[in-house]
């Protein structure tokens, strides 16, 4: 049957359904970028620096080692990047050294990492530094884990006490443990 302008009902059809499917595909689209950055804001990224420490750099006699290892826990329900975390070493409020943290094997500090939703990443890292800049940071009197989220806000932790990782561990399986259990019921 031929519709009005010489048009047969099943191309209107096919047109109309085509122009429908667009605008439902564009506002789904729409839909789903703002339900992801909603999602993005849920939960936090906890940062806990669990031991740090300085001794002598047996491979470069003279200078002082600093170690630190810390952990990330992605709170969100989705993937996040967290961009340069470092460890920085403060006196009196100013910035007197740092140490950074790189993956197993590398010699390039993390520019980007990748956090999975609900589970902990754990990092070392190192810093060889000669005097005066040694010293500096031998006498710094306090820390602050530092970080960039995706949106360029710079989030910081300092210090809480001496945290037990294992601990940690053992109390968020076992309350992930008991969320399971009730959910299934």
């Amino acid at each position: 049957m031929i519709a009005q302008g010489g048009l047969s009902s099943e191309t209107l059809a096919a047109i109309y359904g085509g122009v429908v499917g667009g605008v439902l595909g564009i506002t789904g689209a729409v839909l789903a970028t703002f339900v992801q950055n909603w999602l993005q804001r849920l939960g936090k990224i906890r940062g806990v620096i669990i031991s740090h420490g300085q001794g002598t750099d047996v491979n470069q006699p003279g200078n002082t080692r600093f170690t630190a290892e810390v952990a990330f826990y992605n709170d969100k329900p989705l993937r996040i990047g967290i961009r340069e975390p470092y460890l920085v070493y403060l006196k009196a409020g100013e910035p007197v050294g740092s140490v950074h943290f790189r993956r197993e094997g590398e010699v390039v500090p993390i520019r980007f990492l990748d956090l999975p939703p609900r589970e902990w990443v754990n990092l070392r890292g190192e810093s060889s530094r000669a005097e005066p800049a040694a010293r500096r940071m031998a006498e710094a009197d306090n820390k602050e884990l530092t970080w960039w989220l995706p949106s360029g806000k710079r989030e910081t932790r300092e210090p809480t006490g001496d945290w037990d990782v294992s601990r940690v561990r053992r109390f968020a399986s076992r309350v992930a443990e008991a969320y399971r259990v009730l959910r299934g019921r």
